[in-house]
């Protein structure tokens, strides 16, 4: 097989020309073995068939050697960061379009769907198991938790411009292993994270510093024009996430570790 893609997790590779395949990397299969990851993202896939959000459909659950994974449609396009860099003054327009999808996304409601984990109260384990990394400001952040509200969206919880292509006039969003339901701003909150704090070569952002910020604000900008955004609520969201990527080894952790300093109370 011809590997033509490659995340933190996992490789993708050409099956054929209509079909790829997924595979988790060695210890990431592992991981995924144990905690049911590759069912997951399966099963997340297929069940949001029912729901009017493009996704390359899923075909087969493989086992590839010691590998796991599974196979995909393959769809025709080019990734949302791909397009910035080649077409980078145009770059307000795909803030606004990024926006207007994510929005979109997170307005599906899930109610009564035990098919998504709770993203919050997966978040809250992840922080509390961890609380002596965060020292000092562990208290503040684990008591931001009774402030948020319960809500059943989707969300993708980790929707940044790699994860979204284009082509022939559609859009399809990938990578749906850490999907759940929740209150979108949390949502919100982490891609703000990785577009704002990742280096330039992670593609998580636009590649110019400078600009980050203004797209950020061109998002948010178009996403509050579909679902009104509590901006209040978002920025204790915002160092929620900071804190659980700090705890899941971000590259940024000295980024975000100032996010929280200058933001906590």
């Amino acid at each position: 097989m011809k590997k033509i893609g490659e995340g933190v997790t996992a490789e993708i590779f050409e099956i054929d020309s209509d079909t790829i395949m997924k595979l988790y990397k060695p210890i990431f299969t592992f991981i995924a073995d144990k905690e049911k990851f590759v069912e997951t993202e399966y099963e997340i896939m297929n069940t949001l068939l029912n729901y009017p959000v493009r996704i390359p459909r899923p075909i087969e659950a493989k086992i590839q050697g010691t590998r796991n994974g599974y196979t995909m449609e393959r769809v025709k396009g080019f990734s949302l960061m791909y397009l910035i860099e080649e077409n980078f003054f145009a770059y307000e327009l795909y803030a606004i379009f990024f926006g207007k999808l994510h929005s979109s996304v997170n307005k599906i409601d899930l109610e009564n769907n035990n098919d998504f984990s709770d993203t919050q109260e997966r978040i809250y384990q992840v922080i509390s198991k961890n609380s002596y990394i965060l020292g000092g400001y562990y208290k503040s952040i684990i008591s931001l938790f009774n402030d948020l509200p319960t809500s059943q969206n989707l969300c993708h919880n980790d929707f940044h411009l790699g994860n979204v292509i284009v082509g022939n006039n559609k859009s399809w969003v990938i990578d749906w292993d850490g999907a759940g339901r929740g209150d979108y701003h949390g949502d919100i909150a982490r891609t703000i994270m990785l577009i704002r704090y990742c280096s330039p070569n992670i593609i998580h952002g636009p590649k110019t510093w400078s600009v980050r910020e203004k797209f950020i604000k061109k998002y948010l900008n178009a996403y509050n024009e579909n679902i009104k955004i509590n901006y209040e609520l978002l920025l204790k969201w915002e160092i929620i996430r900071a804190a659980e990527l700090i705890i899941l080894g971000a590259p940024f952790k000295e980024e975000l570790w100032k996010f929280i300093e200058n933001n906590i109370s």
